[in-house]
């Protein structure tokens, strides 16, 4: 980069003289008349600290150059409030390659510090809008562009007009955002340097008819330059609510220099913009991903479609009244017979009819996805796709956007509890430590017989915000492994391999740096879609797809790291490319713990459990009823007694035949053993059997199929039948609302 700079604009020092009358008040947002003054001209008619003319040929087209500051220059600052009304600063930049900059973009930014330390050093940062002016055209078409800088009242309630000091005005510049044409997000320039202004411009001092005193010094200003990769993590567990929590982070390098000069890190600074999505579809059944994905951004119910998507938290099985044994008997056979599920919902999207249970409504979608013939249960889109797929909507939609780029038909009103829709900017010390909750099933004997489970929860607890990443806590894991110890994104564990071998062979170290937990929500549905043939329109019922929503965290990027180093804090700016971090869209969590996932025992399980248990019964019987005919065996006494003639005295003696009481119970106690040990394996093939069920219901799949009525109760209720049809998974539903 080419040496700081300062430039006497002499245009400025003409016009100064004149400016102390000729301009009302106004705004910071409203325009200058300074503003006008062409780039080039501006350029050109000044002269550096040493006298020397701007010369052009020190600014060549370089199409592997990269943007740079000229200047900043400070305009007509004056120690009176009432003539403050066109102070301004201003940016002269060289735009080597020529590459078009979005003059219109809110991503445009300068970054300056807005508070000092009891030494005079800053201590932190803010950005500050920029406002285009113009830009050189011609032969010198895109090189060179001003912009002015747009004040604002900041944390201390003061603009920076009103903080600087009169006698010597300071302005730390730590670098540039500027969005270049065809790119999504906003390009980091750093281009530190300190100001220092002092005097007045001709007519702005104390003596309005003094000549111009101003003057300017500038060194440079120590940058931290790097580039930030987002990730997501969420903690495994059972279906809950259709709720996750997920811990949002990035990771970047620094290097070993600021860690040896300034110690240990304190606190890191950030700022993104955070929205959360309308809900995301995504579905096997091709006819239903094009149906729905013609509402996108839309609110459907200003339309006359009439399919609807509902997003189920909690299944109930119903029996269903038998007529006979024979019912009974095909109720064993087949796991589906006879039973009824009904079902809580989170929300209905395009709900319609009488809602008496106060469902949720939804009518809009962020995003349609078809698994292209992949199973739902297992198909994830990536949060590059996601991504993709929304600015490709964003540009059919059109009207309001976000940050220049999303539109605002695709985010909700709302985000999570605690959370600060659109801008946020947060300080996250060392020593602060982020929790997770992930909740998982059980179920203990007889709710895996009967249905039921209970609901447990695991708390990841003490998790660091910001953790120093080397190969040694990478060195022989699995990426699984990983992601699990050090709480990143599956998908992402390989790029974090690559960014600390990279570091460790430049000196440097890889920060991971966690700040923000919010809330992932994935729901399994039922929907229905509408056909039309000759004769009639209808609708068909369908499970095979899910729904999610999830926070995206927009143009994140870092504004200061804060080190510690002997009972001595210093404050470092970042200049960093800002990202859009999106997660994953991942299918529901698995609400099947053992096999029964809640609802009660299918048929077979029951069938083989009182198969099993009436075996051992029996067997129970039987050994106790042999250990009963042993011990009531006669026995066989024989006594001799002389005659009593007066003698000596006789005895007594027992057959060899004759049983021991204490052999007898020790004998029945081992019978009793073995009976228990008969039992427990009954129920380990009971278990067996269960399994085996489950499995085979996987690979045969499930199969929903019903005639649809519709009633007015706010849920649904569908029975389910062994077998898979078509390309979906049809179900009937007696539903509980009416269109």
């Amino acid at each position: 980069m080419k040496k700081l700079m300062t430039l006497f604009l002499s245009f400025i020092l003409a016009l100064s003289a004149l400016a102390g009358g000729m301009l009302t008040a106004a705004a910071d947002t409203v325009e200058r008349e300074f503003d006008s003054t062409p780039v080039l001209e501006d350029l050109t008619s000044s002269k550096d600290e040493d006298g020397n003319a701007f010369d052009l040929t020190d600014y060549p087209y370089d199409e592997n150059g990269r943007v740079q500051l000229i200047t900043l220059v400070e305009y007509c600052y004056s120690y009176a409030t009432n003539m403050r009304d066109n102070y301004a600063l201003y940016l002269y930049l060289y735009n080597p390659t020529g590459a078009e900059i979005v003059t219109d973009s809110e991503l445009n930014k300068a970054q300056f510090a807005v508070s000092y330390d009891d030494e005079g050093k800053p201590d932190d940062y803010e950005q500050f809008d920029v406002v285009f002016c113009n830009k050189s055209t011609g032969d010198y078409n895109n090189l060179f562009y001003k912009f002015r800088v747009t004040d604002h009242e900041s944390a201390d309630g003061m603009t920076m007009g009103e903080r600087v000091n009169s006698n010597l005005r300071r302005y730390d510049l730590s670098g540039v955002y500027l969005l270049h044409k065809g790119d999504t997000n906003a390009t980091a320039y750093g281009c530190g340097g300190t100001y220092k202004y002092s005097g007045y411009a001709a007519g702005y001092g104390p003596d309005e008819n003094a000549g111009s005193t101003l003057t300017s010094e500038v060194t440079e200003l120590e940058v931290l330059e790097t580039k930030v990769h987002g990730t997501v993590y969420r903690p495994e567990g059972s279906f809950y609510k259709g709720e996750q929590d997920q811990l949002n982070s990035v990771f970047f390098t620094v290097p070993n220099y600021f860690f040896e000069e300034y110690g240990k890190i304190s606190s890191i600074k950030a700022r993104w913009d955070e929205y959360r999505t309308h809900p995301i579809f995504v579905t096997e059944n091709s006819k239903a991903a094009q149906e729905y994905a013609q509402y996108v951004g839309k609110d459907i119910s200003q339309t006359d479609y009439t399919g609807d998507i509902g997003a189920w938290v909690q299944e109930h099985e119903i029996d269903s009244p038998t007529t006979g044994i024979w019912d009974w008997i095909l109720g064993l056979i087949n796991p589906g017979y006879g039973k009824i599920y009904y079902y809580d919902y989170a929300w209905i999207y395009n709900l319609r009819s009488d809602n008496p249970n106060n469902i949720e409504k939804r009518n809009v979608l962020s995003a349609v996805f078809d698994t292209k013939g992949g199973s739902y249960e297992n198909y994830t889109v990536s949060g590059e796709d996601l991504q993709q797929r929304l600015l490709e909507t964003s540009q059919e939609l059109g009207g309001e956007l976000i940050n220049g780029k999303y539109s605002a038909a695709l985010f909700s009103d709302e985000v999570d509890n605690g959370h600060t829709r659109g801008e946020n900017v947060v300080t996250v010390d060392s020593d602060y430590k982020f929790s997770l909750t992930s909740y998982y099933l059980t179920q203990n004997f007889w709710q895996q017989i009967f249905g039921g489970s209970t609901i447990n929860s695991t708390e990841y607890e003490d998790i660091k915000a910001i953790v120093e990443v080397n190969s040694d806590d990478l060195k022989d894991k699995d990426d699984a492994t990983v992601s699990q110890e050090l709480y990143v994104g599956a998908e992402d564990v390989q790029t974090l391999r690559d960014e600390v071998a990279n570091a460790e062979k430049n000196d440097s170290r890889v920060i991971l740096f966690h700040y923000a937990v919010s809330k992932y929500y994935s729901y399994p549905v039922n929907y229905t879609v509408e056909y039309d043939d000759a004769d009639t329109e209808y609708e068909m019922a369908y499970s095979d797809g899910y729904v999610a929503e999830e926070t995206v965290f927009l143009d994140f990027t870092l504004i200061q790291i804060k080190f510690y180093k002997e009972g001595v804090y210093t404050v470092i700016p970042v200049v960093a490319d800002p990202i859009d971090v999106f997660g994953p869209v991942s299918p529901p969590l698995d609400d099947d713990p053992i096999g029964g996932g809640g609802c009660a025992a299918t048929g077979w399980t029951v069938f083989w459990v009182i198969a099993l248990v009436l075996v051992a019964v029996v067997i129970v019987i039987i050994v106790v009823t042999l250990i009963k005919a042993r011990l009531s065996r006669s026995t066989v006494t024989v006594n001799y007694s002389p005659p009593n003639d007066g003698g000596g005295g006789g005895r007594s003696g027992k057959g060899k035949n004759t049983a021991s009481p204490e052999s007898a119970a020790k004998r029945a106690e081992q019978a009793a053993k073995r009976a228990e040990r008969s039992a427990k394996s009954a129920q380990k093939s009971a278990n067996t059997a269960k399994y085996a069920q489950k499995e085979g219901n996987k690979s045969a799949g499930k199969s929903k199929n019903s005639g649809k009525n519709k009633g007015n109760t706010g849920g649904k209720a569908h029975s389910k039948a062994a077998g898979k049809t078509g390309s979906g998974k049809a179900i009937g539903k007696a539903n509980s609302r009416k269109k």
